[in-house]
Parts: C-alpha cells; structure tokens; sequence
C-alpha cells in the first residue's frame, strides 16, 4: 500500500479486524478499542453492538452451546491517529464515512461470559 496516497477514510474501508468479545448481556457497550493500532492510521473507537443470542444442544443429550449474532454494529470515533501518533483532524463528513465503514468491517468473535 502507498502510504502517500492513503487517508484514514480510505484505509478505514480495508480494516478487516476481528474483535474479541465476552458477552454478559444482548447489549454490548466497549469503550476505548484501538483498531488498526500498528497502521497507517488507527482509531480510537467505542463500539455498540446489539446481539442474539443463540442456544444449540439440549443440555442432556449434547452440550449446550451459545453462539451469537451481531444484529446492529455502531461505531463511534473518539481520535484518529498517524503512524507517529499524533492526532488527526478530520472533517465531520470523513468521520461519518470512516465510522459506517468500521461498522460494516469489523467482526466479532463473541464468548458467552
């Protein structure tokens, strides 16, 4: 990737960063997640997440196993960082986009806790 021609907005599109989660609710509220923190760019975010849970296996029979669904994924930017660390102003509009792409690219491997 050409570090020249990268901006946050665009490098937020290719983000594919898995995020681990322990869930003790449907709601999920995290605060303070880096992503993409060794990149050209990274970002300081809180996620909501709403989520199904699903329940397989009877408990007798088979164990029972929970899994989840993401139903709704809300990313809010805090801060955005350059590869130096130092923070980038962005403009209202790059931050709508660069939160809807995260949203849309993050994925979430979710534990029961």
């Amino acid at each position: 990737m050409n570090t020249t021609l990268t901006t946050p907005v665009l490098l937020s599109a290719e983000i594919a960063e898995q995020i681990t989660v322990y869930a003790d609710s449907l709601r999920m509220n995290l605060r303070d997640e880096m992503i993409n923190e060794m990149g050209d760019f990274s970002f300081l975010v809180d996620i909501n997440l709403n989520l199904d849970l699903i329940e397989d296996g009877d408990g007798y029979n088979e164990p029972r196993y929970y899994s989840f669904d993401v139903l709704e994924c809300e990313v809010i930017l805090n801060e955005c960082y350059n590869e130096d660390g130092e923070e980038v102003r962005l403009k209202a509009s790059e931050i709508a986009k660069i939160e809807k792409n995260l949203a849309k690219n993050l994925s979430f491997e979710i534990y029961k806790k």
